[in-house]
């Protein structure tokens, strides 16, 4: 279902607040930009998933209900940018969560498994990739973009089901509990351009008076960089 207006919005999050899970996804654009643009939101409980669109919704607060319900589990497969989209997008960081990527890795399958592969060994399915270089800011999407986006949330309630009993079986389930909580850490999130320089390559080499120098001048490029919102390598 793709979702353009409050009214649809709203009739979602009535449904969703009844599921004990959500599966989250988003598109975005960052290569000029340095916040990223959220472009469309993926959502699924075990029954429907919809694709929202903020381009056409202009207030995306009804989500917050669902994002701080303690008693929704919320899914994601490689979360750390959706993550981060939605503290930006609506000031909230989502919580409790489950990452069906960090999960894979304490079953065996490679650390950093793609969604595709994922889904391609849990559930039998090849996902389609046609659609996969899609420039999601135009308009309109087609039914095969959107069909294509809505996959990225689909599966994830049964990859859910499916690791979180093989996980319990193994007597390694509590063992994810310090890496989701660390995800829903809002200050994992939180940029500090005061420490920016700390990510400067060879910074371990500079004297005490050059790294006082580097952490003023990357700090002012970071601000800058928010302040104009533009990719900080631009500046």
């Amino acid at each position: 279902m793709y979702i353009t207006d409050q009214k649809q919005l709203k009739e979602f999050v009535a449904h969703a607040k009844q599921s004990s899970v959500l599966a989250v996804d988003t598109e975005f654009l960052r290569e000029k930009t340095y916040w990223p643009k959220l472009c469309l939101i993926q959502l699924a409980t075990e029954e429907v998933s919809v694709a929202v669109d903020p381009f056409e919704i202009k207030d995306l607060t009804p989500l917050v209900d669902l994002f701080v319900d303690e008693n929704i589990t919320k899914l994601f497969h490689a979360a750390v940018q959706d993550m981060e989209l939605i503290v930006h997008a609506l000031g909230v960081v989502p919580k409790p969560v489950c990452d069906t990527q960090v999960a894979a890795s304490l079953l065996g399958d490679t650390l950093q498994i793609g969604y595709g592969a994922l889904v391609m060994s849990e559930c039998g399915v090849r996902l389609k990739k046609a659609d996969s270089f899609t420039d999601w800011s135009r308009r309109p999407l087609t039914d095969s973009q959107i069909e294509y986006a809505l996959d990225d949330v689909i599966y994830l309630p049964v990859l859910y089901r499916s690791m979180k009993k093989k996980l319990e079986e193994l007597g390694r389930l509590s063992w994810l509990d310090r890496d989701f909580d660390d995800l829903s850490d809002i200050r994992r999130y939180t940029v500090d351009p005061r420490t920016r320089f700390k990510r400067l390559k060879r910074v371990n080499q500079l004297s005490s008076k050059q790294l006082s120098a580097a952490r003023e001048i990357a700090a002012w490029r970071e601000e800058l960089a928010m302040k104009r919102n533009i990719p900080r390598k631009w500046i």
